[in-house]
């Protein structure tokens, strides 16, 4: 699971509360907003552990398409379920799963900012798994 949106009042207890009862159960969530810099890659660490999860939450917002990371990552995971079955949630937060589905409304507009500053390639893959989770059921 990751917040790219740090704005958003969305709750994530399980970030704030090692002994949340699904910790306990070791289901363990990530938050890689804090520590991203402009200009810097996913950490291996963290594509090493959506590599080995079973399971992958993502939480999507009007604010998600913004994020190249959130974006780089949305696109191993939809690699990690097509490749090895890995189980993808997503959680449309306040956001109808056609806008992430076709790019559109303040999704759509926050997406294009980041498509104008990519290569070609890399924006057709974005476009490609914003359609994949977009369809799947949340």
């Amino acid at each position: 699971m990751n917040e790219c949106d740090s704005s958003s009042p969305f709750p994530f207890p399980l970030f704030y509360f090692p002994l949340h009862p699904l910790n306990l159960k070791g289901i363990l969530a990530f938050k890689d907003d804090e520590k991203l810099e402009k200009g810097k890659s996913i950490s291996p660490e963290l594509l090493r552990a959506i590599e080995e999860s079973k399971h992958s939450i993502v939480v999507l917002s009007k604010k998600y398409g913004s994020s190249r990371w959130c974006l780089d990552e949305l696109v191993k995971i939809l690699e990690c379920k097509n490749e090895k079955g890995q189980a993808v949630y997503p959680v449309f937060y306040h956001l109808d799963p056609s806008e992430v589905r076709k790019q559109t409304g303040n999704f759509g507009k926050a997406f294009s900012k980041v498509t104008s500053k990519n290569d070609k390639e890399k924006v057709e893959k974005w476009k490609k798994a914003l359609e994949e989770v977009g369809n799947l059921s949340g």
